[in-house]
């Protein structure tokens, strides 16, 4: 093998290296800005956010949003109905016309409880997916009633955290009058016992998961603000969307919304440092889907055409991709020619041979006192 050939093959090699090389380092680059880069699932984040408390956006597609980011699967499309307090009377989507009534001009459309007096209500079934300490994953199944366009000067000092939901087995006769008895009691307790809402949020940690690095909120668009807009400290105050978990229903032996056929519930409101504050603001009863007179389990609930897919807090799918490849695409060109023009810059090093060029200068000092000769004769 001449040299010539020799010297071809091994800048072919070399080309080859460094373009090895570049392509690594981006694929390299571009793998870890996906997957292990936090930064970019903040930037993801505080966009997802932002579009979901969008002040154009209706606190029911906020809501949805957020149950889109936590849940593997969620429906409002649920058997539930609501009726008035003190006529009985159930909502429906012409808008209450009693004068006797608690909630007039109330009205139940498209999923959604308007009490124009004091807030919206949305009932979801939710269901997530963990793993345990095993690493085996399981289903969890719960049932939130969602607060929203809260009124709050309906009711004095009112307080979102006041608000409290419980129920009893059954639908029918025996269970109204259960019902009725419970509120009773609830207006004679010392304490309340149903269930108070909490506001949502979602907090993001730092890649070894040390520390938080942002939390965030669910945000409502309000009715009616405070009269005082302003906290003590003179800055602005936020007001939050409220979910109450339905859980256990009132009673010595209590048992699970989610593990119960039928029922009848109340939402009431009470303040603990004012017990007379006790206000019925709506009832209902639901009825759970069945299958075979069981309750459906949360693999067929995630299989019904009414079920929403969610996200189960997972990053990669559909959004974040859309959001992350023109990054990805941006970073991986940068990362292709900074590494491309540095590989290349060493491959010509690496290719140079400093012997072959004296070669070819003697060889060429030669030739040129050859022909000086034959000139010359």
């Amino acid at each position: 093998m001449n040299n010539k050939k020799a010297k071809s093959i091994r800048t072919l090699i070399v080309i080859l290296i460094c373009l090895f090389v570049t392509i690594l380092a981006t694929v390299g680059i571009c793998c870890y800005n996906y997957y292990g880069y936090v930064n970019y699932k903040v930037k993801y984040l505080d966009d997802y956010f932002e579009d979901a408390n969008e002040k154009t956006t209706s606190t029911k597609e906020r809501i949805e949003k957020i149950l889109k980011w936590d849940a593997k699967g969620y429906s409002d499309k649920l058997n539930v109905t609501y009726r008035d307090p003190i006529t009985k009377e159930v909502i429906t989507d012409v808008k209450v016309s009693s004068d006797r009534a608690e909630n007039v001009n109330a009205y139940y459309e498209n999923y959604t409880l308007h009490l124009p007096k004091y807030f919206d209500i949305n009932l979801y079934r939710v269901v997530g997916e963990e793993e345990d300490s095993d690493g085996v994953k399981k289903y969890t199944d719960s049932y939130y009633f969602y607060l929203s366009n809260i009124n709050y000067n309906q009711i004095p000092d009112f307080e979102p955290r006041n608000l409290y939901m419980t129920f009893v087995e059954g639908i029918g006769e025996e269970s109204d009058q259960a019902l009725s008895d419970v509120v009773e009691e609830l207006k004679a307790a010392d304490v309340n016992t149903g269930f108070p809402p909490a506001t949502y949020s979602y907090s993001i940690t730092s890649e070894d998961g040390s520390s938080f690095l942002k939390s965030y909120f669910l945000l409502d668009n309000p009715v009616d603000e405070f009269k005082d807009e302003e906290t003590e400290d003179g800055t602005t105050k936020t007001y939050y969307i409220y979910s109450n978990e339905c859980r256990k229903s009132y009673g010595d032996e209590p048992v699970n919304f989610s593990e119960t056929k039928a029922l009848t519930f109340v939402l009431y409101y009470q303040n603990d440092t004012d017990r007379s504050s006790f206000k019925n603001l709506v009832e209902g009863t639901f009825e759970a889907n069945l299958k075979d007179n069981k309750l459906i389990t949360p693999e067929e609930f995630l299989a019904l055409d009414t079920t929403y897919s969610g996200y189960n807090k997972a990053f990669y799918q559909e959004s974040y991709r859309k959001f992350i490849m023109p990054k990805i695409i941006l970073t991986g060109v940068i990362t292709f020619l900074i590494v491309g023009v540095v590989s290349g810059v060493l491959a010509t090093l690496w290719i140079y041979d400093p012997t072959s060029k004296q070669n070819a200068s003697k060889t060429n000092n030669k030739t040129s006192k050859k022909k000086t000769k034959k000139q010359a004769n």
